[in-house]
């Protein structure tokens, strides 16, 4: 199954909202891309539909809209440290140097061009391709999540649980089949139960380690091997600061 990607659209005004969607259809055709399109003529209706499916990449919305502005919307996600790439549509100019509180991907005035919101969501897509993820499968269901997120994994009986952000997933697979994949992106398995994010790593002890706030215990043998891990990471990611 092809992994999707979820465009909402929050716009107040029935035509611009449709009309919006055409654009967003259409970028989603020609470059072959699957996408999710959900539309909303409030920030209090998306809100309310977000609680309860919280997939989302993209979010194009309008800044001026009754009750919750678009920015507010924004600055609400933002703030709760949502990955959303977000689109800003508005008539007034005031609000443009607003959208960098959020790191929008651009902000367009009306009436939107085709051509620059097609610019605006490759450009979000690109962004989102950047920020490592991985498809978890459930079942029939199939969830993207972004690795930035996860904290460690757990094994349970033939399903694996990944945790952090506060937030619990599961899939169906065992937790082998994601070592190597995971091992790229500076994951490490210490355990025949637990797979570690070495960026959220705390405190590293000869029986454990912390990572934030949960203890988890090292396998017989692996301490040496996670030091050199953990310690060869931040070299790379201290090499890839100094040389940007």
């Amino acid at each position: 199954m092809e992994s999707q990607v979820y465009i909402a659209i929050c716009e107040d005004a029935e035509a611009e909202l449709k009309l919006l969607a055409e654009y967003v259809a259409s970028w989603g055709k020609s470059k072959r891309v699957a996408v999710n399109i959900k539309e909303y003529e409030s920030a209090e209706a998306f809100l309310f539909d977000y609680e309860v499916n919280q997939r989302l990449d993209i979010l194009i919305l309008d800044i001026q809209m009754k009750e919750m502005s678009g920015m507010e919307l924004a600055k609400k996600l933002y703030s709760e440290g949502r990955k959303i790439q977000y689109i800003f549509v508005t008539g007034m100019k005031q609000y443009v140097f607003e959208g960098y509180s959020v790191e929008a991907v651009s902000y367009l005035m009306k009436p939107v061009r085709q051509e620059e919101l097609l610019r605006c969501l490759l450009l979000g897509y690109t962004r989102l391709c950047k920020n490592p993820c991985i498809i978890l499968e459930d079942g029939a269901t199939l969830q993207r999540i972004s690795l930035y997120d996860i904290s460690y994994l757990e094994s349970a009986g033939h399903n694996t649980y990944f945790y952090g952000a506060g937030k619990e997933y599961r899939s169906s697979k065992g937790i082998s089949s994601f070592e190597e994949e995971l091992k790229e992106e500076g994951f490490y398995r210490l355990h025949r139960s637990y797979i570690i994010n070495l960026a959220k790593v705390e405190c590293i002890t000869k029986k454990e380690v912390s990572v934030e706030g949960k203890q988890i215990p090292i396998a017989r043998g692996q301490w040496e091997n996670l030091n050199k891990a953990y310690l060869a990471y931040h070299r790379i990611k201290r090499l890839e600061g100094d040389s940007q």
